[in-house]
């Protein structure tokens, strides 16, 4: 839940008790009763139940693209980590080709070294 819509809800929620703790302490037994007073609280009352409401609603559709990036950002890690193991795997498979074409460079000097070996050898006999 988003800290801000948190702290605007608990705000309602303070005011609201408030507003029914003074309704409470103006209908004492023995008072006279203010009713345009009371009016008034019950309309700010309604008013923060509205504004109660939306903030709810607020919250459920924060908490709720909240979940689908969390469900987003796990699906391209998956998607990152395939994509590293198939990075190494195509470099494993170019040092595996580089290897093989060193070795066949050797072999091929090599086989020229040996065959200017033989060749000196014939000329010297």
């Amino acid at each position: 839940m988003s800290g801000v819509l948190e702290e605007q809800l608990q705000e309602i929620e303070h005011q609201l008790a408030e507003g029914t703790a003074t309704a409470r302490s103006l209908m004492q037994p023995g008072q006279t009763v203010n009713v345009d007073y009371l009016l008034g609280i019950r309309r700010q009352e309604m008013f923060l139940i509205a504004n109660q409401n939306v903030l709810i609603q607020d919250i459920q559709k924060t908490d709720e693209k909240i979940e689908r990036c969390r469900i987003a950002v796990v699906a391209a890690n998956k998607e990152v980590k395939i994509l590293e193991k198939l990075k190494e795997k195509r470099y494993e498979q170019y040092l595996e080709e580089e290897k093989r074409e060193e070795t066949k460079e050797m072999d091929e000097i090599v086989g020229r070294s040996q065959s200017l070996i033989r060749r000196q050898k014939g000329r010297a006999v």
